[in-house]
């Protein structure tokens, strides 16, 4: 996991909700589809319909813009405790279904809103975000992969 110095103190604080709210529950569970060789979260699958890989240039760039949940729509109240257990929810699922890929999730945060992105790693496209996450700032950036060892309560 890599986080920023905003990140990092945000998450010093971070208030929990006491369940992951009912839809991101459901988004999460509802798992992935392949469309042209990307994954993306089924629950989002209609963001796909009127973009392609080729307009965004390449895979991790339409995974990115495909899936991008942000967390106003769904919460009021705790909406970086919520991110973070939507991602192990994601997570949760991704390891179930045995995919080989290894999928990222990137969340960012500031006092207007809390954003979480999927994507998965190739090593022949450039990454997500930025090696260095302390260059974003304006937002709390957060970085983590299904791989890692969950690091959160």
């Amino acid at each position: 996991m890599k986080a920023n110095q905003q990140m990092r103190q945000l998450l010093r604080q971070v208030a929990y909700p006491e369940k992951l709210q009912h839809d991101l529950l459901e988004l999460a569970h509802a798992g992935f589809e392949r469309i042209d060789g990307c994954f993306v979260l089924s629950g989002l699958k209609s963001f796909a319909e009127h973009v392609s890989v080729k307009q965004l240039g390449d895979k991790t760039a339409f995974e990115n813009f495909v899936n991008a949940v942000r967390l106003d729509d769904y919460v009021d109240e705790h909406r970086l405790g919520s991110a973070i257990y939507f991602v192990r929810e994601v997570f949760a699922k991704w390891k179930c279904s045995l995919v080989r890929e290894v999928l990222r999730a990137a969340v960012s945060a500031n006092e207007l809103r809390v954003d979480v992105r999927f994507v998965v790693l190739r090593n022949d496209e450039p990454k997500l975000l930025a090696d260095d996450l302390d260059a974003f700032l304006e937002s709390g950036v957060l970085e983590i992969d299904s791989r890692e060892n969950w690091p959160f309560a």
